[in-house]
Formats: C-alpha cells, sequence, structure tokens
C-alpha cells in the first residue's frame, strides 16, 4: 500500500540533512518547466501565480538556484506547511525514514511524484496554476506519468491528497486499481461537512500514524482516532474512507 499527499507552497532548506540530487531521477517534464520558468521575471511570477511581489521574488530566486547537479532536502523535511507540520517527520527515526520512502508519496507539480527521501531543492508550481506550456496546463503536461509510476509495483493506494493534486492521477484509474479516498468530516449546524484546516492537520497525523506503526494494509488505517476523528462505516464505501467528528 502507498499513501499519497499533496505538497505545500512554503519549502525549507535544511543544511545538515542535505543530500546530493539524483540527476537520473529528474524527469523530462521537470526540465521543461525549469526551462520555462528560469526566464520568467519577477512580474511574470506574480502575474501568472497571483502573488504579491514578496513570494513573486522568491520564486524568481528560488528558479534561479536551482542546480540539478547540486544538492537537496529531503521531500518530507522541504516542505513547510500545517499537514507537514503534524506529520512530524523530525520525529521519525531511521526505520521510519526506510518506512515513509517505501510508503509514502508527495505529488508536486515541479518534480512528479517523489519518494519521501527524495532530495529536493526549492520551487513554488501549483499543479492547477494558470501556467501552460505549449497549450498545456500542467495536468496535461504531466500526462499519465505521475499515475504509471505510482501504480507500477502497486494496486493499493490511499490517498490523502487534495483534489487539486489528485486530479493528475483520478481521470487515468481503472478497474483493476484500488484508490481509496479519505475524507474528514466534521458535524456543524446540523450536518457533516468538511473544514480545510482541520482537513490539512488530520491528514498528517494520518501520515505520521501510519508511518510510526508501519502500516500497509486498508484495515488498520480504520484504527486511527487522532485529532477525535473517528471511521465512519456509515459513511464509508469501497472508494471512500470518511472519519467523522
Amino acid at each position: 500500500m502507498k499513501t499519497i499527499i499533496s505538497p505545500a507552497k512554503n519549502m525549507v532548506t535544511i543544511d545538515n540533512i542535505k543530500k546530493p540530487i539524483i540527476k537520473e531521477n529528474i524527469k523530462p517534464q521537470t526540465i521543461e518547466i525549469y526551462n520555462k520558468l528560469k526566464n520568467f521575471n519577477v512580474g511574470d511570477f506574480s502575474a501568472y501565480m497571483n502573488v504579491n511581489n514578496d513570494i513573486a521574488l522568491k520564486s524568481f530566486i528560488y528558479y534561479q538556484d536551482i542546480d540539478f547537479e547540486g544538492f537537496g532536502t529531503p521531500a518530507i523535511f522541504s516542505y513547510n506547511g500545517i499537514q507537514y507540520k503534524n506529520i512530524e517527520p523530525f520525529s521519525f527515526n531511521d526505520d521510519d525514514i526506510s518506512f515513509a520512502s517505501n510508503h509514502i508519496s508527495i505529488i508536486s507539480a515541479f518534480y512528479g511524484l517523489l519518494k519521501a527521501d527524495t532530495p529536493i531543492q526549492p520551487y513554488r508550481l501549483e499543479m492547477g496554476g494558470k501556467i501552460n506550456f505549449d497549450g498545456e496546463n500542467l495536468y496535461k503536461l504531466w500526462g499519465t506519468s505521475i499515475y504509471c509510476e505510482l501504480f507500477k509495483n502497486e494496486t493499493t493506494v490511499l490517498n490523502l491528497a487534495s483534489d487539486e493534486y489528485s486530479k493528475a492521477i483520478k481521470p487515468f484509474l481503472n478497474d483493476n486499481d484500488n484508490f481509496i479516498t479519505v475524507k474528514f468530516m466534521k458535524y456543524s449546524k446540523g450536518k457533516y461537512k468538511t473544514f480545510a484546516t482541520d482537513a490539512k492537520i488530520s491528514r498528517g497525523k494520518m501520515v505520521n500514524f501510519i508511518v510510526k506503526n508501519k502500516i500497509n494494509n486498508l484495515e488498520d488505517i480504520k484504527n486511527f482516532c487522532e485529532n477525535d476523528y473517528n471511521f465512519s462505516e456509515n459513511f464509508s464505501d469501497k472508494n471512500n474512507f470518511v472519519f467523522c467528528k
């Protein structure tokens, strides 16, 4: 079983855990994206990404500094957002890191499908953004490659990614793929619904739960009971695991 998660917009580099970039792992789509964005100016980033000048400048610097023959921070340590704070990767021991490397994958708009321990350098790019490449958006540019890599040696995938990122996989699913989406629903004002921040917290905690307990089957996922969520048999079905509170 593999678990997929989304990246975060904010990134960090951590010098004391950097590793050499594995150039052979850099995908053709990554090179194509890089060759376009390295020629963007600050104004281009601001316009295409709909961000303020400070973020646009940071994005510009990211792409000027990328060196595919340099060093990078392992992916699961590189992202700095609510989900990743709750994954708590710095609490992982060597066995945890090894398990995460084989069972946790991050969908990146720039790098494609990442293992947890793959060294990467900072970038800013959203899968659902409006930057196009010869008339293609990022979903079309990546095509089936993320899906094919994910399911190459796997038949069961637990989806903890957002809709924006799981959309890079869902159109290509077939009847042989066991693709289970996790949803976190909170009761409020007479109905159950998903709250974005609460869902990010819970996704992170579930990744931590999976890694720390070395979970490799769907049935054990149902034992997750953190952040006051519990598995709901009533709301769940063969394609969706719903946790309620």
